[in-house]
């Protein structure tokens, strides 16, 4: 047996006991879930605001999608999705993120 073999062996038993300690799943997929942003919906009377707290990424990480009366953002390891008050208008959704915060504006249904 190899010292690579020896560490691999270790650290196979590092992840079993550490994916016990969290009920069984598998560390990639805690990691994948407890990523933590926080989000906010501001409403005007023409426009809504979805304000999405996510530190640590570049803007081509995050994707947005946007129906009519949903908004969805897709990180590398989380996904935040948020049922909106009434309808929008999916076309008129313009964002911005900066400093780790993503603004999306959208224009309400007529």
């Amino acid at each position: 047996m190899s010292d690579n073999d020896d560490f691999e062996s270790i650290f196979e038993e590092m992840m079993r006991l550490a994916e016990s300690l969290v009920g069984g799943q598998p560390l990639r997929q805690v990691a994948a879930t407890s990523v933590q942003t926080r989000d906010e919906l501001i409403e005007g009377r023409d426009r809504l605001t979805y304000i999405l707290n996510a530190p640590g990424y570049g803007k081509d990480d995050l994707r947005v999608s946007v129906l009519e009366d949903e908004i969805e953002v897709k990180g590398p390891d989380f996904i935040a999705k948020k049922r909106l008050p009434g309808r929008v208008e999916p076309d008129s959704a313009k964002s911005t993120y900066v400093n780790g915060i993503l603004s999306v504006t959208l224009e309400r249904k007529r």
